[in-house]
């Protein structure tokens, strides 16, 4: 049955050569999985708003197999960014796209449409994932900035309706410490603000039953607010012995989370375990519940939950666990770490659609969706290890740069989380009774914080583009300082120039035009005889001015004898 679902039934009637008809059975495998693009969010629309073609889209799909492709079926050819196919010229007829460098100049030239920019670009998504190796088994084969999507997946994901895209936050905190050392004290009005800020659902962390009463008090307040409730198998191993991590592990724990999730089964929509070897505990006690399992990255490969009934996954997307995502030792460093976090928020959701595509599993953002890049909470926790990276905090606060920058941060993550079919959950509500904004480290992972520190809901972003069709702005050096201010063009001053030092135009002003001195007639005597003329002449003034005005005479002059 698993192999005739899978195929294409074509009945087909072959004329034969003694004109009888004969049934023949084609079988043909269903269609491929493909990459293509999400045109939800690359369209004709947004692609103008596309800041660099080359960088968001090409510098990914071009770096992988060497940046080689090739075509199925083979045609003897291996093409690759710097060799289009030949076929690929119809997509764009007008111009000679042979690369991918071509359709970045043609079309900031306006030579070829948004439309024709889209088809070229998805053919390249189609073939780059086709010619990839073990799609199957690599959660990040089509990634691509998340603007690409799965198509025709092999096992695709059915969200239940109760749980379809919900927006929760976590009551971290509420029944036992906080890692940040504030318990809140959680009232009506908070719910209330939830709800006002869109939230659909709260997800309460259950370490004991000690404080039942107080547990179902929430789950009331919830349920006045008009809020669901995810019960949360929370197991705080620092806080309790051995004796009662065994116990709270165990089956009689599993069976009292169960059992007051069936008691406020009006509220409840889901139970949240952290081991799939307890789905078996629960269904003892009820076969409707819905499950969810906690699962991090290193679980996506093996996951196998679609042959349960109603049991789905709770993801861990935490990413301030690594020496690489919190370190950092000057003000530079703090800013191209959150700069770098931005930078992979969107790459978030290629997992998910994995998931979801590959395993046939919907997916629950259960823990990890907060603000924060440190680990700076944790400053008093005797395994506290300082890199330098919580040494100033207070040079966030009032920045303009550190506002710009944690707001794409949070719409980034946003956009690649709520991909996840069954939504999210904020990290907490409350870390401290002030709610005013954001003034210390906690504060990032408090969505009341957040909420009033103006970074969410996103429609204060006064923006309606995808949050994920352009990267971060790379300004992390300068941060809130500003460049000096250029020299721009100077006006257009026609035939003259601009004159910086008047701040005006000059114009050069011609001198008048020369005219010519009277003619004069002209002499028919001879240049020779002229010349010979006015020589004598001379020589006669000359002399006479020496004998007569000078009085030059020899005086002792003497008649030469005849």
């Amino acid at each position: 049955l698993s192999l005739i679902s899978n195929l294409l039934l074509d009945f087909i009637w072959i004329n034969c050569l003694t004109n009888s008809y004969f049934p023949i059975l084609i079988m043909s495998t269903s269609k491929t999985t493909q990459c293509v693009l999400d045109d939800s969010v690359l369209n004709e629309d947004t692609l103008p708003q596309m800041s660099n073609l080359a960088l968001s889209i090409f510098a990914s799909l071009c770096g992988r197999n060497r940046g080689a492709f090739v075509l199925s079926p083979p045609d003897g050819q291996t093409y690759g960014c710097l060799n289009f196919p030949a076929q690929w010229h119809d997509l764009a007829p007008e111009v000679n796209v042979t690369k991918s460098d071509d359709i970045v100049k043609s079309y900031a030239a306006g030579n070829i449409t948004a439309a024709e920019v889209l088809d070229l670009v998805e053919n390249l998504a189609i073939a780059v994932y086709a010619s990839s190796a073990n799609v199957a088994k690599d959660p990040y084969a089509c990634n691509v900035n998340g603007l690409t999507r799965y198509e025709n997946c092999p096992l695709a994901a059915t969200t239940p309706p109760l749980l379809d895209s919900m927006k929760s936050v976590t009551l971290q905190g509420i029944l036992d410490e906080a890692p940040w050392g504030w318990s809140p004290k959680l009232t009506s009005q908070d719910f209330e603000e939830m709800k006002e800020l869109g939230l659909t659902s709260v997800q309460i962390p259950i370490i004991s039953f000690e404080k039942k009463e107080k547990i179902e008090g929430i789950i009331e307040m919830a349920k006045q607010a008009g809020l669901t409730v995810i019960l949360q198998q929370s197991l705080n191993q620092d806080d309790l012995d051995d004796d009662e991590v065994t116990s709270t592990a165990g089956a009689d724990f599993i069976d009292s989370l169960t059992q007051l999730a069936l008691d406020n089964a009006d509220t409840v929509v889901a139970i949240s375990i952290s081991s799939k070897d307890d789905i078996s505990t629960v269904r003892a006690v009820t076969d409707d519940m819905t499950i969810l399992v906690s699962i991090t990255g290193g679980d996506l490969l093996d996951l196998d939950f679609h042959k349960y009934e109603n049991v789905y996954a709770s993801l861990d997307v935490s990413h301030s666990r690594t020496i690489a995502d919190i370190v950092s030792s000057s003000s530079v460093e703090d800013r191209s770490k959150l700069f770098y976090h931005e930078s992979t928020s969107c790459i978030q959701r290629s997992p998910i659609d994995y998931v979801q595509c590959y395993k046939g599993v919907p997916l629950f953002i259960g823990n990890g969706f907060d603000v924060s890049i440190d680990n700076c909470l944790y400053a008093d926790s005797p395994d506290f290890k300082d890199y330098g990276q919580c040494d100033r905090f207070d040079e966030t606060l009032d920045s303009p740069w550190w506002q710009e920058h944690r707001l794409s941060f949070l719409n980034r993550q946003l956009f690649a989380l709520e991909q996840a079919s069954l939504g999210w959950s904020f990290s907490a509500w409350k870390t401290t009774s002030d709610s005013e904004g954001i003034s210390e480290p906690s504060h990032l992972l408090g969505l009341s914080h957040v909420a009033a520190a103006g970074l969410y809901p996103p429609s204060t972003t006064n923006t309606t583009l995808p949050a994920c069709l352009n990267p971060p702005e790379p300004d992390f050096t300068l941060g809130d300082a500003t460049l000096s201010p250029t020299m721009g063009p100077p006006p257009d001053c026609g035939n003259g120039w601009w004159n910086y030092t008047t701040q005006n135009c000059t114009f050069w002003i011609p001198p008048p035009v020369p005219t010519c001195a009277p003619a004069v007639a002209a002499s028919t005597t001879s240049p020779v005889v002229a010349g010979l003329l006015g020589g004598l002449v001379t020589a006669v003034i000359l002399w006479c001015t020496m004998i007569y005005g000078l009085g030059y005479r020899r005086s002792s002059y003497t008649t030469i004898p005849n």
